[in-house]
């Protein structure tokens, strides 16, 4: 029993989520740790966190169905660009080195270069 709780645990996929309250966006962004072959990424969610996400890559490419993208502001499209664009290191840092960063530290990073842009 114990063996296949950790084998469950192991498999959880694990990521940073940070909200209105630290990035005075409307949604939310999510910053994953490695999953699957695709190079790093976010994802933004717009107004909630149960809408559907648009992917930003690292190199500011939007992977979008345009159902999203339609009804996005433009103004905070471009700050969460401008966030992916100044924050690359770092988001391919959780992406890849994610089992020796803390969760905690990248977010306070993340939320210090919110509050300096607002």
């Amino acid at each position: 029993m114990l063996k296949e709780i950790l084998e469950k645990q192991n498999k959880i996929n694990e990521f940073a989520c940070l909200l209105q309250k630290n990035t005075g966006l409307k949604g939310c962004i999510y910053i994953h740790i490695k999953q699957g072959k695709h190079s790093p990424r976010i994802k933004y969610c717009p107004k909630t966190c149960k809408n559907n996400c648009i992917t930003i890559t690292i190199n500011n490419e939007i992977i979008d169905d345009n159902k999203v993208i339609k009804n996005l502001d433009k103004k905070e499209l471009e700050l969460v660009k401008q966030f992916v664009s100044e924050n690359k290191d770092l988001i391919s840092n959780y992406w890849y080195k994610y089992n020796e960063i803390d969760t905690y530290d990248i977010l306070q990073d993340f939320i210090k270069w919110f509050q300096e842009k607002l």
